[in-house]
């Protein structure tokens, strides 16, 4: 546990243990482990709260727990997106990482009656979008705080991702998206020299076939498609794409920014 982390649970400890109903977030539950040696850290969010009879809280209350591999695969199955949640915990409004907080006790029940909270997990569930002049239609996805939409990059139909979990939310974020797809010739060009320098020497070096010869850079581009754009409300972006088998299907990955161009490639997957 980091210092942060453990000054945090500091703090909770000194709380008392109160009882909170609230809607679980698109994301569900999650678990992080930060070494080896280390207890699994389970958590999830309430997107609108509150303690016994008080009024909904709409700020986020970030909800957490070290549990063992085991509780966390049985949590991660019990709480699930959108439902309402009885528990007992320790919270902190004012905590030391600047947002509500809170240290889970006990899980009461799975699908608490509370008519407030009921309506604000159907109002999650409603359909947000935005149009633009550009884009057409986006749909936020609550899971990712990203809004998607679906375009032509040369020809090629690609998902459209724009991040609004930064500052700067959406209309930055398009911003960007609009900047890449103004010069989309001049973009798409500057990925894929970047994508040939970084990566086509480790595929001639290291990921040939018994009777596969070194690539050129057209071969090496030729096998590239391009899946899904990222734009962000700073200025960055990141390009996916399908591999073409050159890594065995990973995906190549060109991260950057526009005042700064390409900056970083990598095969994850």
């Amino acid at each position: 546990m980091d210092l942060k982390t453990q000054a945090l649970f500091e703090q909770l400890a000194r709380s008392p243990v109160e009882g909170v109903l609230g809607v679980v977030d698109a994301r569900g539950a999650s678990g992080v482990k930060s070494q080896s040696d280390t207890p699994w850290m389970l958590q999830f969010a309430f997107d609108g709260w509150r303690i016994t009879d008080a009024d909904v809280q709409i700020e986020p209350l970030t909800i957490r727990r070290q549990v063992t591999k085991e509780e966390l695969a049985s949590l991660r199955a019990t709480i699930v997106p959108y439902s309402v949640l009885h528990i007992r915990a320790r919270i902190v409004r004012d905590s030391s990482v600047g947002s509500p907080q809170a240290l889970l006790e006990t899980i009461v029940a799975l699908d608490a009656v509370d008519a407030a909270l009921c309506e604000r997990a159907r109002q999650l569930q409603e359909p947000v979008t935005h149009e633009d002049t550009v884009f057409g239609t986006l749909t936020l996805d609550r899971r990712l705080d990203w809004y998607t939409a679906k375009a032509m990059w040369i020809g090629t139909p690609v998902k459209v991702r724009f991040s609004v979990e930064a500052s700067g939310g959406l209309e930055a974020a398009l911003e960007t998206g609009h900047a890449l797809w103004q010069q989309q010739a001049t973009w798409d060009r500057r990925i894929r020299d970047y994508a040939v320098a970084k990566l086509l020497p480790l595929k001639n070096d290291a990921w040939l076939d018994e009777e596969e010869v070194e690539l050129s850079a057209d071969e090496f581009c030729g096998r590239m498609t391009l899946a899904a754009v990222t734009a962000h409300p700073d200025g960055s972006f990141e390009f996916w794409h399908d591999d073409g088998d050159l890594f065995y299907g990973h995906s190549i990955y060109i991260r950057g920014s526009l005042s700064g161009g390409p900056n970083r490639a990598d095969i994850p997957g």
